[in-house]
């Protein structure tokens, strides 16, 4: 009995063992699919789905230009900013 217990779970074992490797070298293989690679072109802005948007331009310390839409609303409770 105690023979086909371990038997058991050493069979357990090696499945999930081999599971794990496998998902490990399919996520290495496939890990620049999961990565974002933004675009400098702008296809969606807020007045796609009827929002009033100001576009509006930060300059960093280090001289980048950062770009973004200021979206009023009339009963404002917080301020958002994403990057």
């Amino acid at each position: 009995m105690i023979r086909q217990y371990m038997a058991f779970i050493k069979s357990g074992l090696l499945i999930f063992v081999s599971a794990w490797i496998g998902l490990s070298v399919l996520f290495y293989l496939t890990q620049s699919s999961y990565i974002y690679y933004p675009t400098k072109e702008i296809t969606v802005t807020p007045a796609d789905i009827q929002l009033e948007f100001e576009e509006i331009y930060i300059e960093t310390s280090d001289k980048q230009r950062l770009h973004g839409w200021f979206i009023p609303h009339p009963t404002p409770r917080a301020t958002l900013l994403f990057f």
